[in-house]
């Protein structure tokens, strides 16, 4: 995948299907963690211990991390402290249409 550009994220980590063995087995560049543990993380120590822990494994496989169901600026802020550089939920914007999104992303061009 990656000689054609392409990356190769597993989602919904941590949830499901998904196991640690998983990241050895397959060529993957990120896992997405899932929203179960991003929800009020500020609120629940074992969460937070979780979280950092699938981060410390992640970066040690030099894979990026990336959380889903971000809807606070206070989770945004524990999991930007802890070493989660992307992130994606509804604090950042909510599902839209391929024109309304265009018109939001030069705005955020703007402001980036």
């Amino acid at each position: 995948f990656s000689q054609l550009g392409a990356q190769v994220h597993l989602d919904d980590f941590g949830t499901g299907y998904s196991s640690l063995s998983q990241l050895a087995r397959f060529p993957i560049d990120a896992i997405k963690l899932d929203q179960v543990f991003v929800r009020d993380i500020h609120k629940q120590p074992v969460s937070q211990s979780l979280v950092r822990a699938i981060v410390a494994v992640a970066q040690a496989l030099n894979l990026q991390v990336i959380a889903e169901g971000v809807e606070s600026a206070k989770e945004d802020a524990f999991l930007t402290k802890n070493g989660i550089n992307e992130r994606q939920g509804f604090l950042f914007a909510k599902p839209m249409p391929a024109v309304a999104f265009e018109r939001w992303y030069k705005r955020y061009l703007k402001r980036a």
